[in-house]
């Protein structure tokens, strides 16, 4: 979200220097790289049967996929019509909805045993 807004607002306002650029594609890694394993921890965290787990991690990555066939479509028809800017910007504010269903998850807190978490910390 903070990468299309970026970008969104790089073009609008025409600050296309490459090290903007660069920065701003930096910054998206970063957040891609952050976002994968925290987004499949919190799908097992939303699973109560753990024989679940593999139809929920399934079913997240056949979205994941569906988005990745569909999204260029979109985003190519609305680029023809409204311009590059206006595109960045519905990016950015597609993640709305998103956040607020977030905010909505009740998990129970997971409680971890002392021990785990001192047995693996000195292999590092």
């Amino acid at each position: 979200m903070p990468a299309g807004g970026g970008l969104g607002g790089a073009d609008g306002i025409r600050a296309d220097h490459p090290l903007a650029l660069v920065l701003l594609a930096t910054l998206f890694g970063v957040l891609t790289a952050l976002d994968t394993p925290l987004r499949l921890a919190l799908v097992s965290g939303l699973v109560d049967s753990h024989d679940d787990l593999p139809n929920a991690l399934a079913l997240n990555a056949t979205l994941f996929t569906l988005a990745r066939f569909l999204g260029p479509l979109l985003a190519g028809l609305l680029l023809g019509l409204v311009g590059e800017a206006p595109c960045f910007a519905f990016n950015a504010l597609s993640f709305v909805p998103l956040l607020l269903a977030l905010r909505r998850i009740r998990m129970a807190p997971t409680l971890r045993s002392p021990a785990r978490c001192a047995t693996y910390w000195p292999k590092v």
